[in-house]
C-alpha cells in the first residue's frame, strides 16, 4: 500500500534516450545513487486524483514539475538506492521525457522530498 503512494519520481525535464542511465538525474543534482534502479515500475498516473495524488503533485510543484497533463499517461518510475542518505530516488520517464520525481527516506517516520539539487 505504502508504494501505491508513493507512484511518483522526477528530476529534470530533459528528453533522454530509452536506454539512458536515469541515475544521471540524480548524479546531476548532486546525490550518488547505485548505478543501476532497484526497481523499474510501469505506472498509469490517475486521471482523477485523489488527496495523495494532489498532494505529491504539490510536492512536484516545488521541485519545479507538474503532473497535470500526465493525467491518464502511462509512465515508468527508475527507484534508485541512495545509500548515504538511506533513502530512494524516484525518476518518474514518459515517453523518455523525465518529469519528475522524489527523494523518500526509507525509515519508519521517513519523509519525502521534492527532486531539486540540494
Amino acid at each position: 500500500m505504502f508504494k501505491q503512494k508513493l507512484m511518483a519520481v522526477f528530476a529534470a525535464a530533459v528528453l533522454l534516450r530509452p536506454d539512458a542511465d536515469y541515475s544521471a538525474v540524480l548524479v546531476n543534482m548532486g546525490y550518488a545513487p547505485s548505478p543501476d534502479p532497484i526497481e523499474v515500475v510501469e505506472l498509469t498516473i490517475p486521471e482523477v486524483w485523489g488527496k495523495v495524488y494532489e498532494n505529491y503533485n504539490e510536492l512536484q510543484k516545488r521541485g519545479g514539475f507538474d503532473l497535470t497533463e500526465y493525467k491518464g499517461r502511462r509512465c515508468v518510475r527508475y527507484t534508485y538506492s541512495l545509500p548515504e542518505l538511506c533513502a530512494r530516488g524516484n525518476i518518474l520517464v514518459c515517453d523518455g521525457e523525465v518529469i519528475g520525481g522524489d527523494i523518500c527516506s526509507i525509515t519508519i517516520d521517513g519523509i519525502m522530498l521534492p527532486l531539486r539539487k540540494r
